[in-house]
């Protein structure tokens, strides 16, 4: 289930202002990608990895990264990765969704 906050500055003006505060986020490297789409592609990354194998899933939770790891995430994915495992597959998700084979690449 998707709950949509529509207060959010991404939703403002009718969502216009989505392509900004994308690319904003995406400039700093915490997103991915700088696709508008980017905040729902990654939402949807949770829903496509949770129902592909609910087990794997929950498997993740309290995995800490290695300082090897969370130096090539940063780079490679963006910082929203470094949440932790979860944010990790939900933002190479989003950017498989914006088709690129690599996050920065």
């Amino acid at each position: 289930m998707f709950v949509i906050n529509p207060n959010h500055r991404y939703w403002k003006n009718e969502g216009r202002d989505a392509a900004r505060f994308v690319a904003e986020k995406y400039n700093i490297k915490d997103y991915s990608s700088s696709n508008p789409q980017h905040p729902l592609r990654h939402e949807f990354g949770h829903l496509l990895h949770a129902k592909k194998d609910q087990a794997r899933f929950d498997a993740l939770d309290g995995i800490k990264l290695s300082p090897q790891a969370f130096n090539e995430i940063g780079t490679e994915v963006g910082y929203y990765g470094l949440k932790d495992p979860y944010e990790f597959v939900a933002e190479v998700i989003a950017a498989m969704l914006d088709a690129r084979r690599s996050a920065r690449r």
